[in-house]
Formats: C-alpha cells, structure tokens, sequence
C-alpha cells in the first residue's frame, strides 16, 4: 500500500497541534473570554481594526466595553444551548470606531475560557453576489437537490447532483465529492468546474493529504472555511499555546496545507464533512482560484445543513442502488434454486446452469467437487490446484465461505505460473462438496492527483506536492474484489446447497431404510415361497407317482382322485402366484393420482361380494357420507378390496354377521375402517398380521399376501394401517390415506 512507503517526514503530519495553533485567519477576530463577567483575557492582534479600543486596552476589560449592552444575554444564552459554533451564529453588535456596527459572531467553550469569533460587518451581506444567498435560498438549494438525487439512476449521477448544486449556490469555481476508501485514500467521484479548469474527475488523493488528526477535526467540526489562502495568519495577545481551538471557524491553517493549496494553485477553499454514524466518509471540497472568496457565516450554517441532509441522502440512494441490484441478482438465484429442486446431481445442475452461474457472480470460471471428481467450466486452475485449495484453505472448515483475490497469498509454495486465475472464492457445503468460483487478473491503472510518494526539498524532506498532474500507477497481481453482494450472493447459494444437501442425506436414508426393509422381505419373500411352494410341489409329485402305478393297474378310479389332488395343489400355486405378481406391482405405478369417490368405489365392491355375503349370511353396511380421497385409484381399490375380503372369509363366523364400512378424516389425512363381528384378534398378532405371508391359522385358506398388500399401499399413499381387536368382540381394520403436499 502506498501509505507503508512513505517516508516518516510525511507522517510528521499527524503530529501536528492543529488544534492549538496560537494563531487565527485574519478575515476575523477572536476574543477569549473568563469569569461571569466575561473579561477579556486574550484577544487577536487585529482587533483594533473593527474596535475603538485597542488590543492592549482592550486585554483585562469586560466585554461589554466593547460590545453593546444586550449582547451579554446572547453570549448567556449560547454558552447553555452548548451547541457547536458553526451551527447557529450569532448578531453581534460592536463598538467599532465610526459607530455601532453589527457582525457575525460564534460563542462556545473551550475548557474553563469562552472564545467569542466576529467577522463578517453587515455591509457585505449588501453585496449581490453568490457569496450572499439567503437562508431561503438555502431552504430551495435542499429541496432540489433532494428531488434530483431521488430521480438519480446511479451513485455518480446523484454525487453530481451534489456538486452541481452546491457550486452554483456558493460560487465557488470547482466543487468535488471526495469519497475515501478503506485504506483512507480518497477518490474524485464527482465533480463541477469551470470549463477552463483541468478536470480533477475519477482522480485519487494518498491517504497522507488528508492526516489522522486532520480527520478527527473534519468529524467534529462539519465545515472548514480558509477564504484566503495567501492571507498571513494573526496571534493572540498576549500568546496563548495551549487555547484548544479545535471548534474555531476563525482557527489558523496548517502550514504544511497551506503550502499544499499553494502548490494547487488554490486561493480560497471550503470543506464540508459526509459523515454517518460518526464515522467521516468523504468531503465535499470547494476550490476558488480568482483571488478570495469569503462566504458569510449565515451561509455557512446552510451548508453545513446540507452537507449533514446529502451526507444522509447519498447514503440512502446508495443503498437503495445497491438494493435494486441484488434484488436483480436474487432474482436470478430463484432459478438456480428451481434447478437445484429439481435436479438429480448438483454437478449436472451446475453443469447445466453453467452461464447463469458465471453472470450471477461475474466470474470467469468454476469448479465443483462432489467427493472424488472435479467438474469445471470456463477459466479454471489445474486438479493440482484445486487439490491444494481444498487441503490448504478448507482444512477444517465445514459449511463456510471464503474469498481471496489473490491465490498466492494463500498458496504459498505452490507454483501458479500457468494458472489462467488470480483470484477464488469457494463455498463448502459438507464433506464432499464444494464450489469455487475463479476470476482472472485484473490489471488497471489508478490515477493519481500527482505522485502519491511526495516531494523532496533540497534537504531531502518531504514537503506537499508541488505537481497535481495526473499520475498513473499500474495495479496489478490481484482479481477485481469480491463485493459485499457477491458475499450475500455466495451465502444464499451455500444455504441453498447446505439444504439440498441434507435433503439429498435425508433421501439417501430413507433409500437406505426401504432397501433394508426390502432385504427382510426379499429373505422372507424366498423363504415363504420356498416353504408353500414346496407343499404343493411335493404333492403333485407324490400323486404323480402314484398315478403312475394306477395307470399300471388300470385303476382309474383312483387316477381321477389323484388328479383332483393334483389340480388342487397347482390351483393352490397359481393363486400364491398370482398374488405375489399383484404385490409386486404395488408401487410400480404409472397412472396419475385422481379423486378417488370411495362411496361409488364401495357400491361397486357391494355388488361384487353379492354371492360372497349371501354365502355367509352377512351383512355389508356402508356408513354414509365416506368421502374422497386423492392417489392411485387401481391400489386403493387394491387396498380396501382386500380389506372386505379378509372380513368375509374371517370375520363372518357368527349368525347375524355384519361388516361396516365407514371413513373420517384424521390430522394428516382420511382414515378408512373395516369392522366385522367376528372371533376378533389377540392383541400379540396385531402387528405381525400384516408382515408378508404370516397367516395367523395355516389351515385357513388365503396367501398371507393380502394384508402386506394393505400395508404397502398405506406407504405409498403416505400413510400406515393396523388393527383394532379384543378376542371375541370382532375387529376393526383401518389404513389411513396421507395428504399429498404436491397435488
């Protein structure tokens, strides 16, 4: 930085007692003043040129020998408002040698001494001038730049308004907007001159012009007014070193920034401070070259009013600036997030998002890790690098967000000769994610008002330039920074990625479960089949043998009794089959979900157990109104189908019998019950009875596929099912239906 290579003659600056000068600009008077009856204890040297008295006369008198009487409750009144000297002046009428005669005048503390500021006699406010615009004027100047910078389109723009407005009302023959960086240098962002002036636009100032102390004034006193720079400074009588003068508007310049003006060519100036939230962000810097130029303390006061009113609604304009932009750029976010949403793989998602990824953060590439692979787009360093990258800059840095302009300050050692980037910022989402984002270099020049380092007297100290020629500096070896919106940008994006993420973990979990799931019900799916296809394959066998021999004998009786056995136990077989091809399908689905009407659904069941119920002697009650429910219409038909036919076969076993259909909706869906009146179930078989192919008496007839049936179409509507039974008071069946997030 250039502030580091500036010699220490330069830094002596800040050093300076610019608050104590001992010394006043000559335009006015200053008194200092003890006591309640406000003796005159030191008084500026050129005192006797507005006085009747002279300034050793007047040294130990009261002020009110030199002031009119009715002045003494103005100054009363100032030193308990407390307020700063450059906020509201006062009208002081004075003992001047041809008469009465009113200036402006400013009151404050200063330790235990009251400093009382005149300048300014009445017949200059005769004056038609710019100088002497009126506090109405003052009122009109704010409201228009107001109105101007809220039809501003840009930063510059609304600065320019600024700058503009000001130069008209003050006459002054430039006037800049001064912003300082982070570093403290400042930067010309907007300017008005006269046309015959060199344009000092788009310049930068080392932070050195401008030193700490310098700074801390600008903070505490909104305005600086030096309306001759060529005029030599007055002392105190008798000296007074030690005064603090740091609320004076009359205090005497800094030598070092006299000479500074001088060498610009400067003949009058004024500053106004931008500050916010105590901190001084810029200047507005007012530059006359033809000679004087003097502005009353009335105008003045109005801008420092504006300077404090722009200060505050360039800050807001600026944000709202701001605002707009990243609500732009948020807006092109949303598709990403609808991308991610909906892709399978983050790499394939990025990879199909490739240009809206590089516009969204201006880079010129970038590369995504998913935990073995690198996939990249655009300008992008090596595998090597990025190796590198991962070990040495997200070493232990889960879930965070990191940006470097330059990669060399980070990966030392490593050699980036051929790397077609300088700069990086990185998003690690977990374990085996990460995105980084690569900018090249970006070389530009800096203009300079004249060559930072300073100039050297024929002693070899440091004195202030004496060449505010445009001076060029290269930057080069970094990125062009990362904004604090990119950030925003960036920590949105990682959210989104940290979601997807543990979506993505969640998914995989539940993958994992249902494949172990699976795995039971495959071992227990091979096991059953093995065991109930063997029984009838073993009776097909038999009889077969045994037809054999009657076919032998000729016994054809006894042929046709072991084809009935035969036929028996391959229907046995078909009908296991047959079921677990149903159940298989389960799941499989390729129709849309539909409103399924379970009272039309119902109707047509009844009809179909006619016989059934007519064989059994039982009754099927449909409890009206039952509802709709939305999913797959062929697998909840499938589901309360096998419900009905597991009450007939089991629970019709009593005279009188009778089977109740009813449904009502429940929190997270619509439940459906199947109550009979039969044998009922114990309590221990009421969660197995829905495993796959566990029949609660092997002797019944039935699959044991029917209830797992039920289950499985519970899970795929989001839903589950069960039983509720007492022995010897029936059962009561239910699955409940889950509501779809997405219809």
């Amino acid at each position: 930085m250039i502030k580091d290579s500036l010699p220490t003659d330069l830094e002596k600056c800040e050093d300076e007692p610019i608050q104590r000068p001992g010394v006043v600009q000559p335009h006015g008077v200053m008194l200092v003043l003890s006591g309640e009856e406000f003796l005159i204890k030191n008084v500026s040297e050129n005192a006797g040129d507005i006085f009747a008295m002279t300034p050793e006369e007047m040294i130990g008198s009261s002020v009110i020998d030199v002031l009119a009487e009715e002045n003494r409750e103005s100054l009363v009144e100032a030193i308990d408002w407390k307020l700063p000297s450059h906020t509201v002046p006062l009208r002081v009428t004075v003992k001047a040698k041809d008469g009465p005669k009113d200036y402006d005048g400013s009151v404050h503390l200063s330790g235990d001494d009251l400093i009382l500021e005149l300048e300014n006699g009445r017949e200059i406010e005769k004056r038609s001038n710019a100088v002497d615009r009126s506090v109405k004027h003052h009122f009109d100047l704010t409201a228009r730049t107001l109105r101007l910078i809220s039809r501003s389109q840009s930063n510059e723009e609304a600065a320019e308004v600024v700058c503009q407005e000001l130069k008209a009302f003050t006459g002054y023959d430039r006037v800049m907007l001064y912003q300082f960086s982070e570093e403290g240098h400042g930067h010309v962002v907007a300017e008005a001159r006269e046309q015959n002036l060199e344009p000092f636009l788009g310049l930068r100032y080392p932070a050195s012009d401008i030193p700490k102390n310098a700074r801390e004034l600008y903070v505490r006193n909104f305005i600086r007014s030096i309306p001759d720079v060529n005029a030599q400074p007055v002392s105190l009588l008798p000296e007074h070193p030690n005064l603090d003068m740091s609320d004076c508007s009359l205090r005497a310049v800094s030598p070092f920034h006299i000479r500074y003006l001088q060498n610009m060519g400067v003949a009058a100036s004024m500053s106004i401070s931008l500050i916010e939230d105590g901190k001084l962000w810029g200047l507005i810097a007012c530059h006359h070259y033809d000679g004087p130029h003097h502005l009353s303390a009335t105008m003045r006061v109005s801008c420092v009013h504006f300077g404090l009113v722009v200060s505050a609604q360039l800050k807001i304009a600026a944000r709202s600036f701001a605002a707009t932009n990243l609500a732009r750029r948020k807006a092109r976010m949303s598709d990403l997030i609808r991308a991610f949403s909906t892709g399978e793989k983050v790499g394939e998602t990025i990879s199909m998002k490739q240009k809206e990824f590089l516009d969204l953060f201006c880079v010129d590439g970038l590369v995504f890790w998913n935990g073995e692979d690198w996939h990249r787009e655009g300008a992008t360093p090596s595998d090597e690098i990025c190796e590198a990258i991962r070990g040495k800059v997200f070493q232990g840095r889960v879930q965070s967000l990191v940006a470097f302009e330059s990669l060399s300050s980070v990966l030392s050692g490593i050699d980036l000769t051929d790397c077609p980037v300088c700069g990086m910022m990185g998003i690690w989402c977990s374990e085996d994610w990460l995105l980084l984002f690569f900018r090249k270099e970006f070389v530009y020049e800096v203009r300079w008002g004249g060559d930072p380092r300073g100039t050297k007297d024929a002693t070899g100290v440091l004195t202030p330039r004496n060449s505010f020629r445009e001076w060029k500096e290269t930057v080069s070896g970094k990125c062009r920074p990362w904004s604090e919106q990119d950030h925003e940008i960036a920590d949105e994006l990682q959210t989104i990625l940290a979601g997807y993420v543990l979506r993505q973990r969640a998914h995989l979990e539940r993958l994992n479960h249902e494949l172990e799931s699976r795995s039971k019900e495959i071992e227990q799916f091979a096991y059953t089949v093995s065991h109930d296809l063997k029984s009838p394959l073993v009776t097909i066998t038999g009889w077969i043998d045994a037809t054999k021999e009657d076919l032998e004998s000729g016994d054809l009786d006894e042929v046709r009794f072991a084809l009935s056995r035969i036929e028996g136990a391959a229907s046995r077989m078909g009908n296991l089959i047959e079921d677990l091809l149903d159940f298989s399908r389960i799941g499989r689905v390729t129709g849309k979900r539909e409103h399924v009407d379970l009272s039309d659904l119902m109707e047509r069941l009844k009809q179909d157990y006619t016989f059934q119920l007519s064989d059994c002697g039982a009754e099927l009650v449909i409890d009206e109104p039952l509802g709709q429910i939305y999913g797959y219409p062929i697998e909840i038909q499938r589901a309360i189908e096998n419900l009905v036919s597991n009450a007939i076969r089991h629970g019709c076993t009593r005279p009188d019998a009778k089977i109740v259909v009813n449904s009502l909706k429940v929190v997270g869906g619509r439940k459906v019950t199947v109550t009979d009146s039969g044998d009922g179930i114990a309590p221990e078989h009421h969660e197995r009875i829905f495993e796959l192919f566990n029949r609660l008496d092997p002797r019944t007839e039935g699959t044991g596929v029917g209830l797992a049936s039920v289950a499985k179409v519970a899970q795929l509507h989001r839903g589950d099912c069960g039983v509720e039974s007492v022995p010897g008071e029936g059962a009561t069946f239910w699955i409940r239906f889950g509501n779809w997030s997405d219809k």
